[in-house]
């Protein structure tokens, strides 16, 4: 099996307020954010790991310095575990595939 990068890249990052989908929740005043990342693939938790880096520069817990560091490292590990987005709320909206890289059983 041959050797497999784990340098991915994004292709696409979008950030938009969402009004969230639980109408239930707007008495609380919580704002919604919708984030679409467009990438071949991901690693492991790359997506929970971005998201948490996000909330963490909003709430002031890290600076965007720390964030180009962290990616500057290419060490998962130094990434703060307290920082990883849980997977609540967080799902898979939509796959895409290029015509020429879907395979068809034969």
């Amino acid at each position: 099996m041959p050797f497999k990068s784990p340098v991915k890249t994004l292709h696409q990052v979008h950030i938009t307020p969402s009004v969230g989908f639980l109408s239930h929740y707007t008495y609380r005043n919580l704002q919604f954010w919708e984030l679409v990342f467009k990438s071949r693939s991901f690693l492991y938790k790359q997506v929970r790991r971005m998201t948490g880096a996000l909330v963490q520069v909003g709430q002031g817990r890290l600076t965007p310095l720390d964030i180009k560091d962290l990616l500057e490292a290419r060490d998962s590990m130094a990434f703060p575990q307290n920082c990883i987005a849980p997977p609540d709320g967080l799902f898979l909206k939509e796959v895409e595939y290029e015509e020429g890289n879907v395979y068809e059983e034969t």
